[in-house]
């Protein structure tokens, strides 16, 4: 009896340690996969770490621009640019870089509600109190500012100077200093785009027709060169053709000389920068027989332009609004 007893004793010991050996294995199983996702959360924290250090070292501070004037180190993010004219400033709105004012020269209502939270300076050249008192950390000039100006600018805030002769030259060296030259390109190809599909449908619509530009200016009568920014839009953008009077030099002409430039359209500039333009186009041109007996006159193709956008909005986005206006004139009769 005492023997069968001990093995019963026995038996129970060997199934408490069989238990015990499972509890232990799924102790351990537990706390290997713990250690395992505290591993991988930890390389998961060191990934992050380093893609944040990464990134410091991706983005300095400041950068180094060669400009018209030299070389600038400028703010690599800058938050308060300053635009010299709306010329320069109308490529960054197109680039989606708000600057914080800008000077302009004439109306620079085309840009539309681009202008809110901007701070318009309607008088050029700008001086120097009023860049001073807005702060800025980055100052963007105009082609037409001197060495003594620039001087000037450098001690109020770093400043780049933009060259160029037109929108074609300005747009993507506003673009390097921002570094977006990326956008530029994309931004060039819509427009691009844009222009010869107009373009074909200009061919279809007016054909061989001739174009001229005119403006008067004060007492002066003077059609528009072949060279300019915005005829090149007209005469190679878009592939108008030029009346053969028209040359690639500005023209002085006398009321007299008007019939020998005699377009099927024109596209008329009263300037609006310059005092008395209207009213001697009302006194001497609007009634006279010569005006009204020009071709583009009698046939009702003679189309109101503006100085602020055909001149003066000589950025991407004047010159897109500017083939808009062209489409609105010659296609939607």
């Amino acid at each position: 009896m005492k023997k069968a007893n001990n093995n019963k004793r026995i038996k129970i010991v060997k199934k408490k340690g069989r238990l015990t050996l499972k509890i232990k294995k799924a102790i351990i199983l537990v706390i290997s996969i713990l250690m395992l996702t505290s591993l991988l959360a930890g390389c998961g924290t060191n990934q992050q770490v380093d893609t944040i250090a990464n990134e410091a070292v991706e983005k300095p501070a400041t950068r180094i621009v060669q400009h018209k004037m030299g070389e600038t180190e400028i703010p690599a993010e800058p938050k308060r640019i300053f635009v010299t004219l709306q010329r320069i400033a109308d490529p960054m709105f197109a680039l989606g870089v708000k600057p914080h004012a800008i000077t302009a020269y004439g109306d620079v209502s085309y840009l539309g509600d681009k202008l809110e939270g901007v701070k318009v300076f309607d008088f050029y050249p700008i001086n120097m109190e009023t860049v001073l008192s807005e702060e800025p950390d980055l100052i963007v000039a105009d082609p037409w500012i001197d060495q003594e100006t620039y001087e000037k600018f450098s001690k109020i805030a770093p400043t780049v100077v933009i060259d160029g002769e037109g929108w074609r030259d300005y747009f993507p060296n506003v673009a390097k200093v921002l570094d977006k030259e990326a956008e530029y390109e994309e931004w060039m190809k819509e427009y691009d785009k844009k222009a010869a599909s107009i373009k074909n449908e200009l061919a279809k619509k007016i054909g061989e027709e001739t174009v001229m530009v005119l403006r008067v200016q004060q007492d002066l009568i003077m059609p528009w060169n072949a060279q300019g920014t915005a005829s090149k839009v007209l005469f190679e953008d878009l592939g108008l053709k030029a009346h053969q009077k028209v040359s690639d030099e500005w023209l002085q002409i006398s009321l007299e000389a008007l019939p020998e430039f005699d377009a099927d359209h024109i596209f008329l500039e009263v300037r609006s920068t310059t005092e008395g333009s209207q009213k001697y186009f009302d006194d001497h041109l609007k009634d006279s027989s010569i005006w009204n007996n020009m071709k583009a006159v009698k046939n009702g193709n003679v189309y109101p332009i503006t100085t602020d956008l055909w001149v003066e909005g000589d950025g991407p986005i004047g010159r897109d609004k500017m083939i808009d206006e062209v489409a609105k004139y010659l296609l939607e009769k």
